[in-house]
């Protein structure tokens, strides 16, 4: 399982659990959730405008997610503190699961390796 704190347009580390990512699911390791946390909840804010010479990471995380069949979770409260709540679809990407800290809790329970970013 994959934690990630830091906001997705001003961080190194969101890049860097990205790449680290994608590192890991073509050696064939598993990971079955991402959960955004903290700052890091803005990456599904659909509206945050990406210049054509910036990484869009909503998309990155998106298509990584489809392609290895994994969830992408969000704090709900961490979330809504920053305008993203699951009433307003205006802000929410739909491919984002809002949960809470005990669905985070539950599935460190269940794998064998937790890295936060």
């Amino acid at each position: 399982m994959l934690i990630i704190n830091k906001a997705s347009y001003n961080s190194q580390r969101i890049i860097s659990s990205l790449l680290f990512a994608e590192a890991l699911l073509k050696k064939d390791h598993i990971i079955d959730k991402v959960f955004f946390y903290a700052d890091a909840t803005t990456i599904a804010n659909k509206n945050i405008y990406y210049s054509s010479d910036e990484t869009n990471f909503l998309e990155k995380w998106v298509k990584l997610s489809k392609n290895y069949k994994f969830e992408l979770h969000l704090c709900h409260t961490a979330a809504s503190k920053r305008g993203i709540v699951e009433s307003n679809t205006d802000y929410l990407d739909t491919n984002f699961i809002l949960s809470g800290l005990s669905v985070m809790s539950e599935s460190l329970l269940m794998v064998d390796r937790v890295v936060q970013f």
